[in-house]
């Protein structure tokens, strides 16, 4: 069994997690979201983070909802919580810094 920083160093599992986070998803639109591999191949990270127990599944009706098992975390849902909201904090920061010069060019 592989351990937690294991699972989650691979990037693209470092999406899924990132992508079921706060909300539920279906295997489909998660393999919506990472186009660029194969649906095979979103199964096989979904496998893994299940197994690990950093996402937990559920079946409904034919489809598997995943979401985040933030909870099995420990603190790793701290430093993962904190890291991403750090990253949305400076995206958001440059958005307004772009829109406030964009406005001020308008205005001259």
């Amino acid at each position: 069994m592989m351990n937690e920083l294991s699972i989650i160093g691979e990037p693209r599992r470092q999406r899924i997690l990132k992508l079921v986070w706060d909300r539920e998803l279906s295997a489909g639109d998660i393999a919506n979201d990472l186009s660029d591999i194969s649906f095979g191949a979103v199964s096989q990270h979904l496998g893994i983070l299940v197994d690990g127990g950093l996402i937990r599944v559920r079946r409904e009706g034919r489809s598997r909802i995943y979401r985040a098992n933030r909870g099995r975390m420990g603190p790793l849902e701290t430093y993962l919580t904190a890291f991403w909201g750090e990253k949305l904090d400076r995206l958001k920061t440059q958005a307004e810094k772009i829109e406030q010069l964009t406005k001020q060019e308008k205005d001259t």
